[in-house]
């Protein structure tokens, strides 16, 4: 190669490298503003009690943790649309105690989602990036609490 290949080669890895920074920055407010239009669908949908409501402050928290984490990862790009992310963590705070028992943290059940997801679209031969849609979520929700009652029965004490 010749300097002059190289220098033009490195010039366009550094540009794109600084592209990429700019549309992270201007995807992070998006992350924001799904995590905080899940926050207050959460929040009118449930009012549980004092003792809950700390309990629910917390087991939120970790799932907005999890999702700001996850929502970049192309794999999570169902999270971004529609109002399922809401859905989701309205199941999660709703079973964290039992997840909290057999080891179940916030990005472990976001990945059992997704892996669940895949295997719907796999089975209705849907296309990789279609949107979730309510039958889809439905199966999700079933295939995880029968999880749950699976890992009940196997570690019933």
């Amino acid at each position: 190669m010749t300097e002059e290949n190289r220098r033009s080669v490195l010039h366009d890895i550094l540009k794109r490298e600084r592209e990429n920074k700019k549309l992270l920055k201007e995807k992070s407010p998006t992350v924001s503003k799904s995590v905080s239009t899940a926050k207050s669908q959460i929040d009118e949908k449930s009012s549980p009690s004092q003792s809950d409501a700390s309990k629910s402050k917390t087991s939120s928290k970790y799932y907005d943790d999890a999702l700001a984490d996850v929502i970049l990862d192309l794999r999570f790009y169902f999270l971004r649309e529609g109002d399922f992310t809401g859905q989701f963590k309205a199941l999660y705070t709703e079973l964290a105690s039992e997840m909290n028992k057999y080891g179940i943290n916030a990005r472990k059940y976001l990945d059992y989602v997704r892996e669940s997801f895949d295997r719907y679209k796999n089975t209705h031969k849907m296309m990789p990036l279609d949107p979730m849609n309510l039958k889809a979520y439905k199966y999700v929700e079933a295939s995880f609490r029968e999880l749950l009652k699976m890992m009940q029965l196997k570690f019933k004490k």
